[in-house]
């Protein structure tokens, strides 16, 4: 059997979050439609739309997921 794995607070945050959007979904139905990834994502994330479609974009770009400007400092002198 697979170890478990240690939990940050903000993974915890984030479970509980889609969580909820979920049982809020199974008790009143589907409020935003499945075609809008960006919106059922920031909807269950507690996040803007916008914050969704920023770090999908970046992760795209750049095919790493960049938690500070700081590390995306570090990345663009590795690249240069």
């Amino acid at each position: 059997m697979a170890r478990s794995k240690v939990l940050t607070k903000e993974k915890k945050k984030i479970i509980l979050d889609v969580y909820r959007y979920f049982t809020e979904e199974k008790m009143f139905g589907v409020q935003i439609p499945l075609r809008k990834a960006f919106d059922r994502t920031g909807a269950a994330l507690s996040i803007s739309t916008e914050s969704v479609r920023r770090v999908v974009k970046e992760e795209d770009r750049t095919g790493i997921i960049i938690s500070t400007a700081n590390e995306m400092q570090h990345l663009v002198q590795y690249i240069l």
